[in-house]
């Protein structure tokens, strides 16, 4: 269970309004709270840069980050060119940060095939930043929900009218959300 049981919509707007990346946006939450020991699932984790940014800022009250990856060639428009030697370079660099972070577990498979892993009510964080179609948001967040204790929080990345599937599927699964800076939606559970 959360030390921090639940913040308000109000609170969470609060605290993360001056927040300028995804990032930044976790990590003013995580800081907030009186929790030592959080443990988070990164879904979709492409060049690793929040993964790195969010260990660095928060890694003393990071007991476990799990960084899931496919790091695999997809048809999606904005990873076509992508080939298969680069991929695997971005997942060797995801592994690397494990040196600098004990905490961090890299995952290099389906979203849906990892969350087959974790017992539920595991994780107090899940962010999703994968698939943007609305049958991958909705497949992603269906899998890794019942695997987030009470009171913690399921999180994503562009919720705007540029990722129809996003905001679709997240409304349609989580209803009312909260929407922070760099276009991160917010749910708590």
């Amino acid at each position: 269970m959360l030390k921090k049981t639940m913040w308000t919509k109000e609170e969470i707007q609060n605290i993360t309004k001056n927040a300028r990346k995804r990032g930044n946006v976790l990590m003013e939450l995580m800081k907030s709270s009186n929790k030592k020991d959080w443990v988070i699932a990164e879904i979709g984790v492409w060049n690793s840069k929040s993964t790195k940014q969010i260990l660095r800022g928060c890694g003393d009250i990071i007991s476990q980050y799990w960084a899931v990856d496919f790091w695999h060639p997809s048809d999606h428009p904005s990873y076509r060119d992508i080939i298969t030697e680069e991929w695997d370079k971005l997942h060797f660099y995801a592994c690397r940060l494990m040196y600098w972070f004990p905490q961090l577990h890299v995952v290099r498979m389906s979203s849906l095939e990892a969350a087959k892993i974790f017992p539920k009510k595991y994780f107090d964080l899940v962010f999703i930043d994968a698939d943007h179609t609305y049958e991958s948001v909705t497949q992603d967040i269906e899998a890794w929900a019942p695997l987030i204790k009470e009171g913690g929080l399921i999180t994503g990345h562009d919720y705007n009218r540029s990722h129809p599937g996003v905001v679709k599927a997240v409304t349609g699964c989580l209803g009312e959300i909260i929407k922070a800076p760099d276009l991160v939606w917010i749910k708590q559970l």
